[in-house]
């Protein structure tokens, strides 16, 4: 009986490793500053995927993932600049950024 009760442990403890990997990770963390309208500062903590903005005049990308800026929304057609962790830029307008790698 106890070594049937003790496979029974096993199999919970492996069970358990394998749904604790299966959980994703955090997307992006860190922040992306840009310039708006009124030139004032705005931030984005933790963005993930696209995000619709109305950025002007700059971008700082101090996330841990790249970050595309598009001129229109919903970051659709050619980004217009790439920027990687750390990078920043002066850009007239840009209206969406998308965080993490660009595929094909």
């Amino acid at each position: 009986m106890r070594r049937f009760t003790t496979g029974l442990a096993g199999l919970a403890l492996i069970g358990g490793a394998v749904m604790a990997s299966a959980v994703p990770a955090s997307a992006v963390e860190g922040e992306f500053v840009y310039g708006s309208i009124t030139g004032q500062p705005q931030v984005l903590e933790d963005p993930d995927g696209c995000v619709n903005v109305q950025g002007r005049y700059y971008a700082d990308n101090q996330t841990d993932e790249q970050a595309s800026l598009y001129r229109g929304p919903n970051c659709t057609g050619e980004p217009i600049r790439i920027l990687f962790p750390s990078d920043q830029t002066g850009v007239r307008s840009f209206e969406s950024v998308k965080f993490g790698q660009l595929v094909g």
